[in-house]
């Protein structure tokens, strides 16, 4: 679709979050629900709309009727809305590509050294290492990774193979993350700690050395990317501003 629309329930805004780095996408709300739009598609765009809950999109036809793919009938035109840059109303939630840091605080877990060799699945740097690292590398070699970025410019990067840079390279085991050399005690099983931090499917939780943890939802991953990350480079050096 060249010109399209979708909409979601307002209760659902949050989901939005993993297309905030897109360029030209527009939101409001209308009766109780946020309608999104936008002029320009692709494979990685469409692939993104298609993975948030309960989003429901249109093709907007020249004549403001709202065609469902579902149906070859035109139905309802697109409400008038106050429309504004989706990454400007979701800025204040969620910043781009944002760490959580909602549950930094110590635990009854304690990280101890392990003899046990896993090859590392993630990588804690600094942001500008990272996308210094993104804008240079060749685009295959950024294919299966995803990245998210705190306030104090911490990026953490999901995948394999991690990017030969310095930090702090991490074991994910069933979305646990743990420094490489080492496990956590007590030894309990990766479904109970998944249980005690509330993880939905893809959301990991970062164990640190001095015991503390951090939980990241799977919404405040990006894909990696070139532009993703050129992005929230530009975004963090315009809030330093």
């Amino acid at each position: 679709m060249s010109n399209w629309a979708a909409c979601i329930t307002v209760a659902d805004f949050a989901e939005l979050a993993a297309l905030r780095l897109f360029p030209g996408l527009e939101c409001g709300e209308a009766n109780g629900m946020i309608w999104l739009r936008g002029n320009a598609s692709g494979e990685e765009l469409d692939r993104t709309l298609a993975k948030v809950p309960g989003l429901e999109r249109f093709e907007v036809l020249e004549s403001g009727r709202l065609k469902s793919p579902h149906s070859r009938i035109p139905g309802e035109t697109l409400p008038p809305v106050a429309w504004r840059p989706l990454k400007e109303l979701l800025l204040p939630a969620l910043p781009t590509a944002a760490m959580a840091g909602e549950t930094r605080q110590k635990l009854a877990l304690t990280l101890v050294r392990s003899g046990v060799e896993q090859p590392p699945a993630a990588l804690l740097t600094t942001l500008s290492a990272w996308t210094g690292f993104a804008e240079r590398a060749p685009v295959i070699r950024l294919d299966g990774l995803a990245f998210a970025v705190s306030d104090d410019q911490q990026a953490l990067v999901l995948g394999k193979p991690v990017p030969p840079l310095p930090g702090i390279r991490m074991v994910n085991q069933s979305g646990i993350l743990t420094p490489c050399g080492f496990a956590w005690s007590p030894p309990v099983e990766p479904v109970a700690l998944k249980d005690l931090f509330a993880l939905g499917p893809n959301d990991v939780v970062v164990l640190a050395e001095e015991g503390t943890h951090q939980v990241i939802r799977s919404e405040q991953f990006v894909r990696a990317s070139r532009s993703a990350a050129r992005a929230t480079r530009e975004e963090f050096n315009a809030h330093d501003r």
